[in-house]
């Protein structure tokens, strides 16, 4: 009987050695289910927080409070004149089949208009200067100067097409863009009858 209770205590103390022998080699292991439940709550954290992100950021994705949009459009010619610093002189004609589709201003210094025939725009733009504010920058083959209104304009375009034509008085610049070309004879008789 002696010596069963002796290899019992031998046995249950070789079982404690094993134990802490394998507890020693890795203190940190933890139990599978254990390990298994905590990635699995990870897993609905990160979940909660993506869906939470999406469905309560910025209502328009292009609305930025840094980024200030320059441009302010009006429903009348008086509104514009009203916005602006300074007297807005208009064209008195253009083409019959030209109409008055946008009108508005950059930073509520540069009054433009946008006349359109359905398929073809005319963008006459002015401001107070003297500077060139067509905000076309390209290089025309053709550029010659011509007398329309007792105003010097400068004509730019490419064979008997004009593009652009720029000019200013004693207070104001003016600009007259046509991206898809128009005659000479039309230009500066558009820009006569200011």
């Amino acid at each position: 009987e002696k010596r069963i209770m002796t290899n019992l205590e031998n046995e249950s103390g070789r079982i404690q050695e094993e134990k802490d022998r394998r507890h020693r080699r890795n203190p940190w292991r933890m139990p599978v289910r254990i390990v298994y439940a905590v990635a699995a709550c990870l897993v609905l954290v990160l979940s909660g927080l993506v869906f939470f992100s999406l469905h309560t950021g910025p209502k328009h994705p292009d609305s930025n409070p840094g980024v200030v949009n320059p441009w302010q459009e009006y429903t009348d010619v008086e509104a514009l004149q009203e916005a602006v610093r300074f007297k807005v002189n208009l064209p008195a004609r253009m083409p019959s089949q030209y109409k008055v589709e946008k009108i508005g201003s950059i930073d509520r210094e540069v009054a433009q208009l946008t006349y359109s025939d359905g398929v073809n725009v005319i963008v006459y733009r002015t401001a107070q200067g003297s500077e060139d504010i067509s905000g076309d920058y390209n290089e025309y083959p053709v550029q010659k100067t011509q007398t329309a209104a007792g105003m010097k304009v400068t004509l730019k375009g490419r064979g008997d097409l004009i593009y652009l034509a720029v000019w200013s008085d004693q207070t104001c610049s003016y600009a007259l863009s046509i991206p898809q070309g128009m005659a000479e004879w039309q230009v500066l008789e558009i820009l006569a009858s200011r």
